[in-house]
């Protein structure tokens, strides 16, 4: 019997449908979230990019970049001096030199879309700061040898004070032809030509006892308040008083000032009274200590340099050397405590830096005694310190140095640091005591103790 077709198929028709609605199931999706993509993409706004920039008022190589775009979702920043690009919302770039720079703000949004900014910004350099030192030649007293320690500088000039012209070297050094004091003026300019100037006096010829001259001039983040050669003389009897501590018992001759610990004031050990009115004297560009045995005892002397222009003796932090040496290895009922004292006159919590002590017929050593809380540990009170110990002696000369800086304090001995400490470090006003004083029975023995020159720094980084 012969069928009709749509009878023969019945089995082939169900599967067609079938295949169809699965194809559907599958395929729906895709073409439903192909149509919400290109709908995301079509809400998603357009970035657009924007920024600004300003540079760093202490630093002017250092711009600091603001990000003002809109509709973004990441960011690439490229500097244009060939650095790694940042990825930084707002970052800050540090360039090595002033010029003009091709900054690129490229930004993205989440959909992909990007947009971006150039600005050529401009970098100034950094102002000038103009600084220098200076030492005596070894051979001639009339050479002077400058070291230029001057900042962001690219061209230099030199006036030596005595109408022979200028110099541009960096690190010149020049002959003087004639004794005298000498205005000395170091001219600094970058690259914008902004200026800065430095000047110092310099007496000329600069002699000195010891060989080595008095330091003049600033040194880095020292600057000097004071310095005196002792270059005027003053008799024994010249720097003494009777009870009066206050009393500018010695005028230099750059107008320096001292004072020094009256009769009525006793020293540390055997409680004799120190005796500046016999012991010290200036002469033949030194200072003179001469110690020996006054009214049947051995008398010492406690100068103290005026370093402020207000009478004023203190500061906090600074750096303060000196060179000396004693003349006879045989003194040894005298003892050396050159001492930083807190004005408070509290002790020992607001500490004591002692640089050098000893024993003058001994080895030269010094004490940093704790300051702050460290001063009352119990495990050490009242005596909390640090102490060095060297095998050189005061018979020869020497130059000794502090350095005191806000949590750390340096002796140094000859350019050679010999303690360096960041434990208890003074942080109040302190005063330079020169303090030469008695320690056990006499023996009869006396000395000088010659101090060629001395200097004080402020401290400003």
């Amino acid at each position: 019997m012969r069928q009709e077709a749509s009878s023969l198929y019945p089995k082939t028709s169900l599967r067609l449908k079938g295949l169809i609605l699965i194809m559907l199931i599958f395929f729906a999706p895709s073409v439903i979230s192909c149509g919400k993509d290109n709908e995301h993409r079509d809400k998603v706004p357009d970035p657009k990019a924007s920024f600004s920039y300003r540079a760093d008022e202490t630093n002017k190589l250092n711009i600091q970049f603001t990000n003002e775009s809109e509709n973004y979702a990441s960011v690439t920043w490229n500097f244009g001096d060939n650095s790694k690009p940042s990825v930084e919302k707002n970052p800050s770039h540090l360039y090595n030199s002033d010029g003009t720079y091709p900054v690129t703000l490229t930004v993205a949004n989440s959909a992909g879309a990007t947009d971006s900014k150039k600005i050529d910004i401009t970098v100034a350099p950094n102002n000038p700061k103009a600084d220098f030192s200076f030492k005596r030649d070894e051979d001639n007293g009339f050479k002077i040898n400058f070291t230029n320690h001057s900042e962001n500088g690219t061209s230099y000039s030199w006036d030596f004070g005595d109408n022979s012209g200028t110099s541009t070297e960096k690190d010149p050094s020049h002959t003087y032809t004639s004794e005298g004091i000498y205005s000395v003026t170091l001219t600094v300019k970058n690259s914008a030509g902004v200026a800065d100037s430095r000047k110092a006096e310099i007496p000329i010829p600069i002699v000195s006892v010891s060989g080595e001259p008095v330091p003049i001039g600033d040194i880095g983040e020292w600057k000097q308040i004071f310095y005196d050669d002792f270059t005027k003389d003053a008799p024994v009897g010249s720097w003494g008083s009777e009870c009066d501590p206050h009393k500018i018992v010695y005028v230099g001759e750059q107008g320096q000032q001292w004072r020094a610990y009256p009769k009525c004031y006793k020293d540390t050990y055997q409680k004799r009274p120190y005796r500046s009115d016999k012991v010290l004297s200036v002469k033949n560009g030194a200072l003179h200590f001469y110690l020996h045995t006054v009214d049947g005892e051995p008398a010492g002397a406690n100068p103290s340099p005026v370093i402020g222009s207000d009478g004023n003796q203190y500061q906090m932090y600074g750096r303060y050397t000196a060179r000396f040496k004693v003349d006879s290895p045989n003194l040894h009922e005298y003892y050396a405590a050159w001492l930083l004292w807190p004005q408070s006159e509290r002790w020992p919590y607001d500490g004591e830096e002692d640089w050098p002590e000893g024993g003058l017929a001994g080895n030269i050593g010094g004490f940093h005694h704790f300051a702050g809380p460290e001063a009352e540990n119990p495990s050490c009170y009242p005596s909390c310190q640090e102490g060095v110990h060297t095998n050189e002696k005061f018979t020869e000369w020497h130059t000794y140095t502090i350095e005191w800086r806000p949590g750390n304090i340096k002796y140094i001995l000859d350019g050679k640091v010999v303690l360096d400490s960041n434990t208890g470090v003074p942080d109040t006003p302190m005063r330079w005591q020169l303090q030469t004083e008695t320690k056990g029975n006499s023996t009869g023995a006396s000395g000088n103790l010659i101090v060629d020159w001395v200097a004080v720094y402020k401290y400003e980084p």
